[in-house]
């Protein structure tokens, strides 16, 4: 038998360099010599039968991650017996001692012969869970399977990056990551960056020859962004301009599906490619609700279905017209998925436990902030933040609802589920921000109480009949039943319907409105604006010019517009834009008029009619308490109707107005220029009225 010379052995490299085949960890690195003491383990050996002019080498790479007691992987030998294949000439002590060494790390084989002509093969060892970070999907091609995300001194240098912006409607990203290839160890810094679910940029800066370098790189764009060193990666808050760091799980086992980013091109992952193959890439993540543990559960709402109905149909609406706005392509298509599904978006990927914390805090800072009413300006802050935590695709809108604050808890809980990212801290915040149904929550925030009508109540009767008969004069349209016959219930106005008509109660209102009670001149009146302004209507009454809300011109200045036509309101209450979607909402209103100036002809001048203590500029006796544009449609005044307040309701049949035949007006006007001389009665909800 030969004696057994020392080698110089060939060993890899730190497991810096490490990818994924089929499941299992192999190394796969450039090789270096080392002299024997530098090894975790050295077996040279030569073959059983001592006629092979090639020795056999087997260099063994402690590895500290991977313990002692897991079970032996089969040798390269053991592996072609179980195939069927003729097995080298190893001998049972020397697969012993191969297996001995298993328990030390990772085994690199080389069994190659002079009549043999398999190709070298690894012993492959299944790791336990760790977080594994892949390099990024959109690499080019010629990169990937060749380059390893660089981790050192227990940092992985990955980064992503988030600045989101309600105000400006923008959501960035930027993704950093410092690359080492795995053989000639050459280093790279990749950014890839861009609109969140938009087509991205891609830089690959290098190579750089030594580690240090590609870190300084990676730092200098890491302070560009977030204002805040990589060390103090993990403290870094939201801050107005900067991007936030945020936590990706990149973490995979065959146990654990992963989820990926979406915004990488399926082309440039090849399916062969070791990455790909254990990957399970989606671009939504779907979760039907009874899937749900009980403690995520939304709790059944305690309102009236019709309720109900209407507080989400404004809700999605304001949704709706905010992608409108910023010229965002909507799909028109019916979902294929039931309303039992949440469908959870995951832009740039899945995210980790410390994220998803982050962006509970944030919604829990927006329900503390919604209950105690906060301006528009810290909701849109605090909108901010939470889309900077929790990357969003799909348009950015300020969560200024206990309804879209609701949806975003939903998402939230669903996606803690789906991904097994609960623990206990997000369990209580979960429960706290849905110990209520949402719709609840946005009913009892909005302060009034809304009670619906039956048709055959007095109220409605009052209601129906003013829509009937505010109908422009020039073309009135005569309305019939479902059954044909001309009446006052529920009918068509110009082919149209009315759906709904709720009584409102806000006491704050009818607080504030109590002076002007005694008031001589007090109407109800028509008002009409947009499906997505009636929450903010609801909660704050009508309002001069406010915060948010498209300015619809002042033909006699800035104040609170009514009229007693509702074809002219029907000109404010847009549809929402979905295609058939017709629905309209109007607001019946107890206008205390008071002192009424009447004018012919717009006027920018009309504030100096109306007394100062009624927003005016005027004073003395003279003054009046708010302006009434005269048009040339009018009601017949003995049709009016006075009710249990003493508020009129021009409910006569339009006639041409007598006041001001010469008026360039076509239909009636009146201004007020103080809130409080306003308190809402009914909200009117109808479908295909038309447009005006």
């Amino acid at each position: 038998m030969k004696t057994m010379p020392v080698l110089n052995t060939l060993v890899p490299e730190p497991l810096a360099c490490r990818h994924s085949t089929n499941g299992r960890t192999s190394v796969m690195s450039k090789k270096r010599r080392v002299s024997p003491p530098a090894m975790g383990v050295v077996l040279s050996f030569i073959g059983a039968t001592g006629t092979r002019s090639k020795r056999k080498a087997v260099a063994v790479a402690a590895v500290s991650t991977v313990p002692a007691s897991d079970p032996p992987v089969l040798s390269p030998a053991e592996k072609k017996k179980k195939k069927g294949r003729k097995p080298s000439g190893v001998t049972a002590s020397r697969r012993q001692q191969l297996a001995r060494a298993l328990g030390t790390g990772l085994l690199s084989v080389d069994e190659r012969t002079e009549d043999e002509d398999d190709e070298y093969e690894l012993l492959e060892m299944k790791p336990t869970p760790r977080r594994i970070v892949r390099p990024d999907p959109s690499l080019p091609g010629e990169y990937q399977g060749r380059v390893s995300v660089v981790e050192y001194q227990g940092a992985v240098y990955d980064a992503m990056l988030v600045r989101a912006s309600v105000p400006q409607h923008s959501s960035e990203f930027v993704a950093l990551q410092v690359l080492q290839t795995d053989d000639s160890g050459e280093f790279f810094v990749w950014t890839r960056s861009g609109h969140v679910g938009v087509t991205e940029q891609t830089l690959l800066e290098g190579p750089y020859y030594t580690r240090q370098e590609a870190l300084a790189q990676f730092n200098a764009l890491f302070v560009s962004k977030t204002l805040r060193s990589w060390t103090e990666r993990d403290s870094i808050g939201y801050s107005e301009g900067s991007f936030t760091y945020i936590e990706i799980d990149h973490s995979s086992t065959e146990e654990d599906d992963s989820i990926v980013a979406v915004t990488a091109t399926r082309k440039r992952r090849r399916s062969s490619s070791s990455s790909a193959s254990r990957v399970k890439t989606i671009e939504q993540l779907s979760v039907h609700v009874d899937e749900l543990p009980s403690h995520v559960r939304t709790p059944g709402s305690r309102l009236d279905e019709d309720v109900q109905s209407f507080l989400l149909m404004v809700t999605e609406a304001a949704e709706y017209e905010a992608r409108a706005m910023y010229g965002v392509k909507q799909s028109h298509a019916k979902s294929t998925r039931s309303s039992s599904h949440i469908s959870v978006a995951l832009p740039l990927g899945r995210l980790s436990r410390a994220t998803i914390m982050r962006g509970y805090d944030a919604l829990h800072q927006i329900y503390d902030a919604i209950k105690c009413r906060a301006d528009r300006t810290m909701l849109t802050h605090l909108s901010s933040r939470f889309y900077s935590v929790v990357p969003h695709s799909s348009p950015l809108e300020v969560i200024d609802s206990m309804i879209k604050l609701g949806r975003r808890v939903e998402l939230l809980a669903a996606l803690a589920v789906r991904l097994r990212r609960e623990d206990a801290q997000s369990l209580e915040l979960t429960q706290r921000l849905l110990a209520k149904n949402y719709l609840d929550e946005c009913y009892d925030s909005l302060q009034c109480r809304l009670f619906p009508l039956s048709t055959s109540s007095h109220e409605y009767q009052l209601v129906d009949s003013y829509i009937f008969n505010s109908f422009c004069c020039y073309g009135t349209v005569h309305a019939t039943t479902p059954s044909g016959s001309t009446g006052l219930s529920r009918h068509c106005v110009s082919n149209g319907k009315i759906l709904n008509v709720f009584r409102i109660e806000k006491p704050s209102e009818a607080q504030r409105f109590e002076p002007f009670r005694a008031f001589p001149n007090r109407r109800v009146l028509w008002h009409g604006s947009r499906l997505g302004n009636w929450l903010s209507i609801l909660t704050h009454g009508l309002l001069i010019k406010p915060c948010g809300v498209p300015h619809n011109g002042s033909a006699f200045g800035n104040g609170i517009y009514f009229t007693d036509k509702i074809t002219r309101a029907m000109a404010y209450s847009h549809f929402s834009g979905k295609p058939g979607d017709r629905r309209q909402v109007f607001i019946l209103s107890e206008v205390a008029l008071g002192s009424c100036k009447q004018i012919a002809n717009t006027s920018n001048a009309a504030l100096s009619y109306v007394h100062h203590t009624s927003g005016g500029s005027a004073r003395g006796s003279k003054a009046h308490h708010s302006c009434h544009g005269v048009g040339r449609c009018s009601s017949d005044t003995t049709g009016d109707y006075e009710d249990a307040f003493g508020a009129v309701w021009p409910l006569g049949k339009p006639t041409p107005a007598k006041e001001i035949p010469t008026s360039t007006l076509i239909h009636n006007e009146f201004v007020v220029y103080n809130p409080a001389q306003v308190r809402m009665r009914y909200i009117v909800v109808a479908t295909d009225l038309g447009h005006y």
